[in-house]
């Protein structure tokens, strides 16, 4: 593997469909957002590629003081190859010296996707994060805080999504649970 990360802007042919197929339509905001902050300086939006391969997409944002994976995904024909895992690890690596956090959706027997929920979160627990026990709603949807490290508090995560949202955005459509 020569796993590594450029620009989203640079591979557009690539990211946007595999965005659109690997979220659904409630927990995707416009594409053209996640461009837009990638140019302000909001939000790091990569393609990872193995070599000259695109491998899946990654966005992070967040401050100074504390980071989260705000979107992660990879092509569905590179699953189970150990690229996600190895992904996983290096931005751990790279944010090592804060906190550092993602979203997931939790266990529900009742919803549609129950099983895709269990996959994503052993997927998660093989690769060192936990469930630290805080909940948010992002427009409306129920999401879980798992971190490799140290648990986080609420205005952690208030501080990790401001700059993607901006304050307005942020209070209108991010609840804690």
């Amino acid at each position: 593997m020569n796993l590594h990360f450029e620009s989203a802007l640079l591979h557009r042919d690539k990211i946007d469909p595999l965005f659109v197929a690997a979220f659904p339509k409630e927990e995707r905001p416009p594409i053209s957002l996640l461009y837009k902050r990638h140019r302000q300086g909001k939000a790091d939006f990569r393609a990872v590629m193995d070599g000259e391969t695109f491998v899946g997409l990654v966005l992070i944002t967040g401050c100074e003081t504390v980071k989260t994976l705000m979107f992660f995904a990879m092509e569905e024909n590179l699953r189970g190859q150990g690229y996600g895992s190895r992904i996983l690890d290096m931005l751990k690596e790279e944010f090592r010296d804060v906190p550092f956090f993602l979203c997931a959706e939790p266990l529900d027997e009742k919803a549609d996707n129950a099983k895709e929920r269990i996959r994503r979160l052993q997927f998660y627990a093989r690769n060192g994060f936990t469930e630290i026990g805080l909940h948010v709603k992002e427009a409306g949807v129920e999401y879980t805080i798992l971190t490799p490290g140290t648990p986080l508090v609420h205005d952690q995560y208030k501080a990790a999504m401001l700059p993607f949202f901006g304050r307005l955005r942020y209070l209108l459509i991010c609840r804690k649970v």
